[in-house]
């Protein structure tokens, strides 16, 4: 793709992702472009709970043949997604070991290190605190899949763990700025067995039987380089990430309703808002988007206040898609993964309409924080 940015734009370079489909975004792209859902029942993987439908990754096999140094039990399933989301995303950007040094890592993840605290809880709760494990307890902290990346990767740039799509509007100000050159963003979920009931007795998670928002897991990764930086060492750039923004206009109140039991409420007007503001510091027209990746996952609150603000911005009539109704609901990696697919689908020029290619993300975190981006 001939690169088009300003010398302080940013430039999406790399591209990771470890979803329900597989590992690889070569696995995400085939089955998104097939029109075929990777949900499915949980089985013997998730015990307890085998009838839930889930977006589960699999197999990662995958693991030791890229990471052979590393020995089992470390590290646990979900660091494993993202060490290997990270590690495609470095190899697919060509970023040099040079440059590695000086990469940050800015990573989403809205939720507790929840399967580690079981593993390390259950032989406790049963024999004794003499009984749990040093190594599970060590992995029970929220940032340890971004240590392990950051060791394993050789990326000692600034560091951050945030929620939603906090660590792509932080590490593009960031880049815009200055302050960096190149920085890992991206988002990594996991599910758990225990928490599936909880979640569905919320409303948020739909039951066996249900139509609603079905939980997924894995890891989305794209690194971000400020343009020229980019330009200098002749990487391929997938899309120039133009504007990013995050916010919320929810009311403060508690929903009763079964299909939306969290605090707030999503608004049409609130959605269609951000987007306007994320299309105006992109020096956007709403006509030139030629596809929305939006938030729709089946929960009936979500998807209505969206379809509004499509409605209400005059994109009705434009190409959207969803990731979440294919690999799952999953807070922290579903802005990770509608940036890595808008961008795909911007560098395979797939968007025809005799006219630049842009493209619009909208995402929703716990139906109170909204993120929104351009990319083109």
């Amino acid at each position: 793709m001939e690169m088009l940015s300003t010398e302080d734009s940013v430039v999406i370079t790399g591209i990771g992702a470890v979803t329900a489909y597989g590992v690889g975004l070569n696995a995400l792209r085939k089955g998104l472009c097939d029109g075929r859902s990777a949900i499915a029942s949980a089985g013997p993987l998730l015990p307890g709970v085998e009838d839930r439908a889930v977006g589960l990754v699999r197999d990662l096999s995958e693991f030791q043949r890229k990471f052979p140094q590393i020995r089992p039990p470390l590290p646990f399933p979900l660091t494993r997604m993202a060490l290997l989301a990270a590690k495609e995303a470095i190899e697919d950007s060509n970023l040099p070991p040079a440059a590695r040094p000086s990469t940050g890592i800015f990573l989403n993840r809205n939720q507790g290190a929840t399967a580690v605290v079981v593993k390390a809880a259950e032989p406790m709760f049963r024999e004794g605190p003499q009984r749990m494990s040093p190594l599970a307890f060590s992995q029970s902290v929220q940032n340890a899949p971004l240590g392990a990346i950051s060791i394993h990767l050789g990326l000692h740039g600034p560091h951050i763990l945030t929620v939603g799509g906090g660590a792509f509007m932080l590490g593009f100000e960031a880049l815009r700025s200055g302050e960096a050159d190149a920085i890992l963003c991206g988002g990594i979920d996991e599910v758990e067995a225990t928490t599936l009931p909880a979640a569905e007795a919320l409303g948020y998670l739909a039951k066996p039987g249900q139509e609603g928002a079905i939980k997924g897991e894995g890891a989305v990764m794209c690194l971000l380089e400020r343009a020229h930086h980019a330009r200098q060492r002749g990487a391929q750039v997938y899309a120039e990430l133009a504007s990013v923004a995050v916010g919320s206009d929810s009311a403060l109140e508690k929903i009763e309703e079964a299909d939306i039991a969290c605090w707030g409420r999503p608004t049409g007007a609130g959605i269609a808002q951000l987007l306007r503001e994320v299309l105006n510091d992109a020096g956007v027209h709403i006509d030139d988007v030629a596809l929305m990746v939006g938030t729709a996952n089946g929960q009936p609150a979500i998807d209505d206040a969206e379809s509004e603000a499509a409605a209400i911005l005059g994109l009705s009539r434009t190409l959207t898609t969803t990731l979440k109704k294919h690999i799952g609901e999953g807070a922290g990696m579903a802005a990770a993964a509608s940036i890595a697919w808008a961008a795909d689908s911007i560098r395979r020029t797939s968007l025809k309409r005799n006219r630049a290619p842009v493209a619009l993300v909208f995402n929703m975190e716990n139906h109170a924080l909204y993120f929104g981006a351009v990319l083109r």
